[in-house]
């Protein structure tokens, strides 16, 4: 079974205004994602999720920050987005082990271990490293 992987143009609905609207509080794309990566520390998920969004605004097309974006999802427990956020950062950026693993990660929180498992077999054979990572079935 191919795994699938397609850019979408907006992970969640309305999230192309605020990512249109950055302020001063989210002057450049390293502002936006120090202030997500710290909001998601403090367990502020839409907090993390509107630094994310607006961290797009300046730096369209980076995984980096799409795959910060599915974090903040997956840490919300809104698995729909999280999948379309890192199918979203692959399509940027193929190859991606970390991403293959987080969708890995997601599909086992689902329960789904099958598609979780392919997941994380995609990550361990771009980087082996990822071998020591994997929860359940190596």
């Amino acid at each position: 079974m191919a795994l699938p992987v397609k850019e979408v143009q907006q992970p969640v609905e309305g999230a192309g205004k605020l990512a249109t609207e950055p302020n001063a509080v989210f002057k450049d794309r390293d502002a936006c994602m120090e202030f997500g990566a710290a909001a998601l520390e403090r367990g502020d998920w839409a907090g993390a999720e509107k630094a994310f969004v607006k961290a797009l605004a300046f730096a369209p097309k980076d995984a980096a920050v799409m795959r910060a974006l599915g974090r903040a999802y997956q840490m919300k427990h809104d698995y729909d987005s999280t999948i379309q956020c890192y199918r979203t950062a692959l399509a940027w950026q193929p190859g991606n082990a970390e991403v293959y693993y987080d969708l890995g990660d997601v599909y086992l929180d689902r329960g789904d271990l099958e598609t979780a498992m392919q997941y994380h077999k995609k990550a361990i054979q771009l980087n082996p490293g990822f071998r020591q990572r994997t929860r359940v079935y190596f």
